[in-house]
């Protein structure tokens, strides 16, 4: 689906942008599918839904869910990863310094 679909669908679906522009080059340099889940917390309970691995959350995003909340949570998991992958690289030559 082209982007300016997806930001479309999800307009339609309550996501505000505060910049479409950087909401479409985000969505071409990320991609929609890495970039969805990020909004999982983002969209509505479906009333009523039985909590389990049933469908607990709906298509529609919660009032004032915006775009930019999306690239916040991705940019904040991106910097977690690089900081647990060089703690986990000090330790991996720690290691090998104390074996080899």
């Amino acid at each position: 689906m082209p982007y300016d679909e997806q930001l479309k669908l999800m307009a339609s679906r309550g996501m505000a942008y505060s910049d479409r522009g950087t909401a479409w080059r985000a969505l071409r340099r990320i991609g929609c599918y890495r970039l969805f889940a990020y909004t999982y917390t983002l969209r509505a309970p479906v009333s009523g839904a039985e909590p389990g691995p049933s469908k607990t959350r709906s298509d529609q995003f919660v009032g004032g869910a915006s775009f930019d909340d999306v690239l916040k949570l991705y940019e904040f998991d991106r910097k977690l990863g690089l900081c647990l992958l060089e703690g986990l690289e000090s330790l991996e030559v720690g290691l090998a310094v104390h074996i080899g």
